[in-house]
C-alpha cells in the first residue's frame, strides 16, 4: 500500500484547506491559514510527530501540586507514544 500524496492528507488540509468528508458523510470546506503561505513552513508541514497535552486535569492548590499534575500527564502520553 503507497502512502496518501500528502496534498490529500486530512492534516495539510487543516493548514492549506480543502474540502474534508466529516463523520456522518457530510463535507465541509476548509480555508487556508494564513501559515499556509509561507513556503518553508508548508515543506516541514507533517514531518514531525505532535502530541496534545490536555492540563484540564493538572489541578491543584499550589504550584508544586500544579507541577505534579502536568507531569503525570506527560510521562502517560510518553508511555502510550513510546
Amino acid at each position: 500500500m503507497s502512502p496518501l500524496p500528502q496534498e490529500d492528507s486530512l492534516n495539510h488540509k487543516l493548514f492549506a484547506g480543502g474540502e474534508v468528508t466529516l463523520d456522518l458523510g457530510d463535507t465541509k470546506l476548509l480555508e487556508p491559514l494564513k501559515i499556509s503561505s509561507d513556503p518553508a513552513s508548508m515543506k516541514l508541514q507533517g514531518k514531525f510527530p505532535v502530541i496534545s497535552l490536555g492540563l484540564k486535569d493538572a489541578k491543584g492548590s499550589s504550584y508544586e501540586q500544579i507541577e505534579a499534575g502536568v507531569k503525570r500527564q506527560i510521562a502517560k502520553l510518553y508511555k502510550k507514544h513510546r
